[in-house]
């Protein structure tokens, strides 16, 4: 990608954040009413979809936050360090406008230490799969091996 079709890029962030904003305010219940409630809230009050909705807010920020801190490695390597700083800054607020929501909403439904497990398990398959797809970074078995070993501890996290 070159600097020029940054503009474009951005508007087609921007856009896809409008769309999942949108359906997320006419899908979701009252999100304000929830946080009034104590938290975690019980399993039987809440939906597969708010899960799934938390889940998909924080896969999207994290495709953000990937793009924020790594993608300039690849697309603005010939930049002046201030610029890449200030595109990267900028990318990152679009990522805090889903992350924000994902958090608050995500602790009416996790407790604070299964929410962040979640979102590390989350930004390293993001960045496994951008490294790899991306950045053109050649996988090596000791890399799933590790992600393995990482799923295995964010999966005691969740046992009862």
């Amino acid at each position: 990608m070159h600097s020029s079709n940054l503009p474009t890029m951005m508007s087609k962030m921007v856009a896809g954040i409008a769309t999942v904003a949108f359906f997320v305010k006419e899908q979701l219940p009252d999100w304000a009413l929830l946080e009034t409630l104590p938290l975690p809230l019980p399993d039987n009050c809440i939906s597969v979809f708010m899960r799934f909705t938390v889940i998909i807010l924080l896969l999207i920020s994290n495709c953000f936050m990937t793009y924020a801190w790594y993608g300039h490695l690849k697309d603005f390597k010939d930049k002046p360090l201030f610029y890449v700083i200030l595109i990267s800054w900028g990318i990152a607020f679009f990522e805090y406008m889903v992350q924000v929501p994902a958090n608050r909403w995500g602790s009416a439904i996790y407790n604070p230490v299964e929410l962040k497990t979640i979102q590390e398990v989350i930004s390293l398959l993001i960045f496994m799969l951008f490294s790899v797809f991306y950045l053109r970074q050649p996988f090596q078995w000791q890399y799933l091996a590790g992600f393995t070993l990482i799923c295995a501890g964010a999966y005691l996290i969740f046992a009862r």
